[in-house]
């Protein structure tokens, strides 16, 4: 696709041309979304909002944001992710950075934070501790204690690049006050971080792509995204097995624990979870009808 040069010296490429041009041409390529990741860019090339695009609809594009959005639909057209490429991606109505250190947020995931919210609404405390190990982005975290004003979060990932990150998002939805991000392997939390008595609530969306199912996931995916974030050893369950050790000395014996899973894995998820003793409290389904997410009790101390 050549939008800056193609044409004839006086064609005029106004934003609704480049938009319609951009999509068709994405669609061609299997991208997904195309009409929303041509919009997606072209607000990034104009340093604008989608909105804006809507307004100035028959607005003609300089020639410089015009090749900066020629590049990026190359980019985008070669299977490079529209959220790294703008470096930014929304979750829950906010606004998250996002770079190649931490994994895209995705819709299906705010059924997690869903039931953590419904659950806190239903079990009502002066203050809530929670845990969130794997933050990435920290977009789990912070769309949960953006909406429960008397949550406190300690949020790890093994990578410092990834906590450099969500520290980065949390002071920027204003929740830094109430959120520690530390550099912890999964749920080995030192115990200065730990509350006493341990925390109330657990949210988990752990590495669960297997290293032997990879035919699963989209190849942009697995070229793109950072595997640290992704796989969970050959059938990837491995963070749950892990859960099962690591949460209990750090959780309230009445507290809580809530995962995502992938598709088709709850029911051996819950198998993994009722071996080691946790009670399965709750399952529920994504907008596409697959099993997303769970909720367990710890086992009796």
């Amino acid at each position: 696709m050549n939008t800056a040069n193609s044409g004839s010296a006086s064609e005029v490429w106004t934003i609704g041309k480049l938009i319609t041009t951009a999509a068709d041409y994405l669609k061609a390529r299997s991208v997904e979304d195309p009409r929303l990741s041509a919009e997606l860019l072209l607000a990034h090339a104009l340093g604008n909002s989608r909105l804006h695009l809507y307004t100035r609809w028959a607005d003609p594009v300089a020639d410089e944001p015009r090749a900066l959005f020629r590049e990026s639909i190359r980019r985008a057209a070669g299977g490079e992710p529209v959220a790294y490429i703008v470096g930014h991606k929304e979750f829950f109505s906010m606004d998250f950075e996002v770079t190649r250190a931490v994994l895209i947020p995705r819709p299906e995931t705010e059924l997690l934070v869903d039931r953590v919210l419904a659950h806190v609404k239903d079990n009502p405390r002066p203050a809530w501790q929670l845990f969130e190990p794997g933050t990435g982005s920290g977009n789990i975290g912070a769309a949960i204690v953006k909406n429960i004003p008397a949550a406190y979060l300690v949020a790890g990932d093994i990578t410092e690049d990834a906590a450099a990150i969500a520290r980065g998002n949390y002071q920027k939805h204003g929740l830094a006050a109430r959120v520690k991000v530390a550099v912890i392997d999964w749920m080995k939390t030192p115990a200065g971080l730990v509350p006493e008595g341990g925390f109330d609530l657990i949210v988990a969306n752990p590495p669960y792509v297997g290293t032997t199912r990879t035919d699963m996931v989209s190849p942009n995916v697995l070229d793109n995204e950072p595997s640290v974030a992704l796989f969970g050893g050959p059938d990837g369950l491995d963070f749950y097995r892990r859960t099962t050790e690591e949460a209990p000395p750090i959780l309230k014996s009445d507290g809580t624990l809530f995962c995502e899973v992938g598709w088709g894995d709850a029911d051996k998820v819950i198998g993994i979870f009722a071996a080691a003793d946790w009670k399965n409290l709750g399952r529920w389904k994504d907008f596409a009808g697959i099993e997303r997410t769970l909720q367990f009790a710890p086992p009796a101390k």
